[in-house]
Parts: structure tokens; sequence; C-alpha cells
């Protein structure tokens, strides 16, 4: 590390946060441009324009509109390439997320030019692959393939929901088509799982421990629950119109009218997990101590030490429209279009400098706090 002025003797003695803070307030003071990102986060946009979400009140999981809106137009591949390009040259990784994305007509475009830059990538579907996929593997570009479930696969809930039931049995599909290929493949690339702990399905995680086992899953990833009240939507969009003079919609789909999950029950079903860690196969985001589980899911403002967000420094964001936003959770800050600017002048642009301020300045936005980004 060789910059002007900065004090490597010090930096080098301080904790990771300690140092990613002091290396984040350098690059401020000092108005110098950011290295490459380490991950470029890809999402594809479900055409149902619909989410799936879970309402503790009511006790079921529904389907409700939307609430961010996106445009359906997609990114050239040449757009995709000079993103591509970007990537290679900073040595970052792609993180590939959505519904059902091996149906979209351009992945394979993506992944074949990925592999000509030996670009490697993860993803994360809800829903499944298929055989497509394999190649590509073969090839050593895919590190992670991840499986997004919400519940037990088997559970009677989404028996009514056919769609939803249509997708886990797709994923379920995938998982054996992949675990298969691990047997005869030279070249390997983790098969995971992942879960969002809600008032549906937080009573059953040994369960999922026993499932995921079952299945010779690499990695299982449980996130805590990432919904808000309505006064804590209230405090976000009010924060975010004063700091940045936009509104802030995206929010309203994580807005949850009461929480229902049980602490005294959630515990001890972590515990059982805990104890049955192999190899670190299976994590939390955040990493909650039990004392902290309970202020967690009841204080939205709690961060159990995590106070600040270091995500714009290192996360690109890029829908498949071509559009780049400070957070792939939130996306209300836009950044750019990769196909009207350079990558180069977006990650550094006037835009995000004035984001990353910010940031630096009140450590977070009210939704911060349930944003997996900041705990990661």
């Amino acid at each position: 590390m060789n910059l002007p002025g900065f004090n490597k003797k010090t930096f080098f003695h301080r904790s990771f946060v300690d140092r990613v803070k002091s290396l984040a307030q350098y690059y401020i003071g000092n108005s110098l441009k950011i290295a490459p990102p380490q991950i470029i986060t890809f999402r594809f946009v479900a055409k149902s324009q619909s989410c799936f979400v879970y309402s503790g009140c009511d006790g079921f999981y529904k389907y409700r509109p939307s609430q961010t809106a996106f445009s359906e137009k997609h990114m050239s591949l040449r757009s995709f390439r000079k993103l591509a390009d970007y990537a290679a040259d900073g040595e970052s990784e792609f993180f590939f997320w959505g519904e059902d994305i091996s149906k979209s007509e351009d992945f394979f475009g993506y992944l074949d030019y990925l592999s000509l830059k030996a670009v490697p990538c993860r993803i994360l579907t809800i829903g499944g692959v298929d055989e497509r996929i394999l190649p590509y593997i073969t090839k050593g570009i895919i590190k992670e393939i991840i499986f997004s479930f919400e519940g037990h696969p088997s559970q009677k809930h989404y028996k009514a929901f056919p769609e939803v039931m249509n997708m886990y049995q797709s994923a379920l599909n995938a998982i054996n088509l992949l675990k298969d290929f691990q047997l005869t493949s030279p070249v390997k690339s983790k098969v995971s799982g992942s879960m969002i702990i809600s008032e549906f399905n937080y009573y059953f995680l040994d369960e999922m421990l026993a499932w995921s086992k079952s299945r010779d899953l690499d990695y299982f990833y449980f996130f805590h629950g990432n919904s808000i009240l309505p006064s804590h939507a209230g405090a976000h969009a009010s924060k975010f119109y004063d700091t940045f003079q936009l509104s802030s919609d995206s929010w309203r789909d994580r807005v949850s009218e009461c929480n229902t999950i049980d602490s005294a029950i959630l515990i001890p079903q972590m515990r059982v997990i805990q104890k049955n860690i192999r190899k670190q196969s299976h994590i939390f985001t955040p990493d909650l101590k039990p004392w902290q589980i309970s202020p967690y899911y009841t204080d939205y403002n709690y961060t159990a030490g995590f106070d600040r967000c270091y995500a714009p420094w290192f996360i690109m964001n890029v829908f498949e429209n071509g559009d780049v936003v400070s957070c792939a959770n939130f996306p209300d800050y836009p950044l750019g279009n990769i196909a009207e600017s350079s990558i180069d002048e977006i990650w550094n642009g006037e835009a995000m400098r004035k984001f990353r301020s910010e940031i630096m300045l009140c450590d977070r936005l009210p939704l911060c706090t349930r944003c997996s980004c900041l705990y990661s």
C-alpha cells in the first residue's frame, strides 16, 4: 500500500473493521479514486414484478405487487462486456441473484464472456438451474450456487401457492443434478442453501439443519429477519429525503405490521445449529450472540455493534437494465447506467462520492440496520 501521508505503521496493527474505516476515511479526505469493487452484484428482476412476502400478523405467506419500479429493458451484451472487462482488470467477482435466473435469455451469454475473461462468479437463485450450467462449472468460473429457501420445502403452507412450490421443486431437482455432477467432475463448485429467518420458519431451523445435511449441501446461510415496522420505515424515508432530496420507496416491500418471532424459541434453535456446525458450514448473518437476539427483533435501531456500512467502498450493485445503484437491497439512489457512462466514472463519480460521504457522516441510514450488507 503506497499512499502519500498514510500511516502504514498504525494501520496494520488495527482490527479489520478499524482498518476498513481508516482506509475509507483516507479516501474521502483525500478525494482519491476508489479501487475497483471486490464484488459486483448483478440482479435479475422477476418478470412478474411481484414480491413474495411473509405477513406475520395473519400467519401466511402471500403475494403482493412490488413497490419498486424497474425498467424492463436489458443491457446489451456489449455493455455487459464493458462491465466484465472492468471486473477482470480489478480482479472483482460477480454475484448473480434473482428468481429463476437461468431462464434469462441473456444469462448464458454473460457466462460465456466471464469464461473468456476468467472472471469468477457466484449465483443465488430462487428456483433452479439446469444442465446448461454444468460446462461453466467445469471451466471453473462458478464458485458457488446458492438456492434460497424461505421455509422447509415439504411444508404444507407452500401448497397454497403452486407457483412457489414449483420454484422449490425446481431447486430440489437442481441440487440433485449438481450433487450428481460433483461425483464425476474434477472441477466442483459449492452447492449451498440459504434462508431468511421469519415468523414462519424460525421454530424449525433444526429441521433445516437436518435437511441440508441430508442433501450434503456445502453451506447453509441463515439470514436474520430483515423486515421492519412502519414507524422505522417512516424514519428512513424522512432521513433519505433530507439527505439526498430523493424519495425512497423500496423499503415498502420489507414492512411488516407486527413482529411475532419469539426469542425464547429462536435461541434454542440457534444453539442446536451452532453445536452441530461442521467446518463452519452453517453461517448466521449477522452472527448474533444469544443475548443479542431479543434486541435485534424488537429494537430496529439495534446493530449488535455493526454501526457503519462499508459496502459502498467494496460492492457495486448493477441491475439487468444496466442501472447502477448505491445498494442492491434499497435501490433508491441512482448512480448511472453502464450503457451511458464508463464504469469508473460511475464508481468514482460525483453521485457515488456524495453517497459515501453521507454514510461516513451518519454511519448508516435507518434501513441499513436490517440489511445483510451491514453485517457481511
